[in-house]
């Protein structure tokens, strides 16, 4: 609807600009996304699955259209620090060392200051880069978004077979979600995910994985 309709309110000049500046801003995003691929093929599909989880979540909460595309924005774009990321460390086989673990977990920070450093992404750079891995008790409840990829990174990451170990069940990805409800997870977004894959029939992880 609104493509037809925004030429005529805006006027056509002006609707062509703003045509052109969404299709760069989506450019920018999926050479990020390529990047990631060119580096770690798995990745890209891990950030297009967070991204699509985030979505089901942002629709449950009643999102409108433009908070949910920025959320799923920053879903997409969670992992963009991995590019600086060892790839032997990203696919190595068996437990990271302490001191590997710290290199990995620095692309968290990385990740906020790559966003932070594009003009239109910087909104969400600390919803994408943020440490979520710990309930703020700061943060505004309603702020949901950080919680949100926190969580669908956590549950694809669970659901998927790496490396280093196989996939869990669907529900036993859910049952640790749960178990860590408020402490490092948000206990409004883990039911959200849960209610929007049982309305869509949807079961992920093992036996059900698309790309393994």
């Amino acid at each position: 609807f609104l493509v037809f309709i925004l030429p005529i309110i805006i006027g056509p000049e002006l609707y062509r600009t703003y045509a052109k500046l969404n299709s760069s801003q989506a450019e920018t995003i999926q050479m990020l996304i390529d990047s990631l691929e060119v580096k770690d093929k798995y990745t890209k599909g891990h950030v297009e699955r967070v991204g699509m989880f985030a979505k089901y979540i942002g629709q449950e909460l009643n999102f409108r259209p433009y908070k949910l595309k920025r959320l799923h924005q920053a879903a997409l774009l969670h992992d963009t620090g991995k590019l600086i990321v060892p790839n032997a460390l990203l696919n190595k086989p068996g437990k990271l060392t302490d001191a590997e673990y710290a290199i990995v977990k620095k692309h968290e920070g990385v990740t906020e200051e790559i966003l932070s450093a594009i003009t239109f992404l910087k909104p969400i750079a600390h919803t994408a880069g943020g440490d979520h891995n710990k309930i703020d008790k700061a943060i505004d409840v309603k702020n949901y978004e950080p919680y949100i990829v926190s969580v669908c990174d956590a549950f694809d990451a669970m659901t998927s077979s790496r490396s280093y170990r196989k996939a869990l069940t669907q529900k036993e990805a859910f049952s640790e979600l749960e178990n860590n409800i408020g402490k490092q997870f948000n206990g409004t977004v883990v039911g959200a995910l849960k209610r929007a894959l049982e309305k869509r029939d949807e079961t992920d992880g093992a036996g059900f994985e698309t790309d393994i």
